[in-house]
């Protein structure tokens, strides 16, 4: 069976204990292992909460089926790290690692979250070691990526939202984006300029304007909250 869509596995906290941990159809885990981690939550009457978790998973034999930079394959695979902090003041932190058997860092972000009913704010760091065993994307250098994206209510019914994010390597922009939403009882409507500054082969940069509408009730429509909840007619 070819594999199409289980070709880009992420190895994390949130599938440390996974049966399997391949993100699509084509491939399933199997073969004796044991998920091993701890995992330390607290919530405190004060109104922060903490979480942690460290763990890693261990084979009686390597894994092929996973690509060598996954961290899955050795016998022994690499270690997952998270923190993640919550302040009653709606700010949030949460931070991820993983590391080899040798505790050299392969992968680490750090994002920071601030919500509130009319303002939302994240920005993130992403680190990636550099990698040339990608059965995907082939070599890929050492990256490091800043992200900001931020959404704003400035009336009952108008929304603006932003995205942003720059390679700190190259020193260049990745993507920028701008939208304004109108929402009503009864309807939805964005619209979102976009601009990617990089390029792939065959994919030079481009600008993209897309345009959406929604209708209350159909579908699979998100409520952001609009001034009414459903659409009632004459």
């Amino acid at each position: 069976m070819p594999n199409e869509d289980s070709l880009l596995v992420e190895f994390d906290e949130t599938n440390l204990f996974s049966l399997n941990r391949f993100p699509g159809h084509d491939r399933y885990e199997t073969g004796p292992r044991a998920n091993l981690g701890v995992n330390y939550t607290r919530y405190d009457p004060a109104g922060w909460n903490l979480g942690a978790t460290l763990g890693r998973v261990l084979k009686t034999a390597t894994d092929e089926a996973f690509a060598a930079g996954s961290g899955l394959r050795p016998r022994d695979s690499d270690y997952v790290a998270a923190v993640s902090l919550e302040l009653p003041d709606r700010l949030g932190v949460v931070g991820r690692s993983l590391f080899d058997s040798g505790f050299e860092f392969k992968r680490g972000e750090l994002e920071i979250d601030y919500a509130s009913d009319p303002f939302d704010v994240t920005a993130s760091y992403t680190f990636l070691r550099a990698d040339d065993t990608d059965p995907v994307l082939g070599p890929v250098p050492e990256q490091q990526e800043l992200a900001l994206t931020s959404r704003y209510r400035v009336a009952r019914q108008w929304e603006l939202t932003g995205e942003w994010r720059y390679d700190i390597a190259a020193k260049r922009n990745i993507y920028a984006e701008a939208g304004v939403t109108y929402g009503n009882e009864c309807i939805t409507a964005q619209l979102v300029l976009g601009r990617r500054f990089t390029s792939v082969p065959d994919v030079p940069p481009s600008t993209e304007i897309a345009f959406d509408v929604s209708l209350a009730g159909f579908g699979g429509g998100r409520s952001e909250g609009w001034p009414t909840r459903s659409c009632r007619g004459n």
